[in-house]
């Protein structure tokens, strides 16, 4: 039998054999078991392609978040930003997805660029604000279906061709309902 005092040093010596190979060292600083799927690199071009159009949909995003948007007052602006966080929502969950699995860095902030923008949208109000507010999505919406449809016929990853074929006929309804919605703004029914 053994001594109880002797424990903590057997259970550490076991556990440290069965993280064998999960150590970090020089050889693999985040100590991920060999046997762990690695991420699956992407081309030059995909990269920039999954990247631009992560960044893209973040700040649409953003821009869309209708139930933090309180300066947001007519209906037909606030019906499209509720469907566009909703397609923007699931877009975002699977670029993320092929970003992170290629072991690209997902968005967590907008840039500065982007902030300042904001900050001088935000002081317009009423229809000025709405009308500035759905110019920016449908520049953005349109940026995003370009880099999703150049995607969709020039990358050499198969998860991204897929991923671009998916979502830039979407994307692309969202661009023409934010057009739809900044031309109707204001406007008496």
């Amino acid at each position: 039998m053994t001594p109880l005092r002797f424990l903590p040093v057997i259970f550490c010596l076991s556990l440290s054999v069965s993280l064998m190979g999960q150590v970090p060292n020089a050889a693999n600083p985040a100590g991920i078991p060999s046997s762990a799927p690695q991420p699956k690199a992407l081309s030059g071009s995909d990269k920039n392609a999954v990247t631009s159009s992560m960044e893209n949909v973040y700040l649409l995003l953003s821009l869309v978040d209708w139930q933090a948007n309180t300066m947001i007052s007519s209906e037909g602006t606030l019906g499209f930003a509720k469907s566009a966080a909703k397609s923007f929502n699931a877009l975002w969950k699977d670029l993320a997805e092929l970003g992170t699995a290629s072991g690209l860095s997902v968005p967590v902030a907008l840039s500065g660029g982007d902030n300042t923008k904001l900050a001088r949208l935000r002081k317009e109000t009423g229809v000025r604000y709405e009308k500035g507010l759905l110019e920016w999505i449908s520049k953005e919406t349109r940026r995003t279906h370009t880099g999703l449809e150049t995607a969709s016929r020039t990358a050499s990853d198969p998860r991204l061709k897929q991923l671009a074929d998916k979502w830039a006929p979407l994307v692309k309804e969202q661009w023409e309902a934010a057009e739809t919605a900044g031309k109707t703004l204001g406007k008496a029914k």
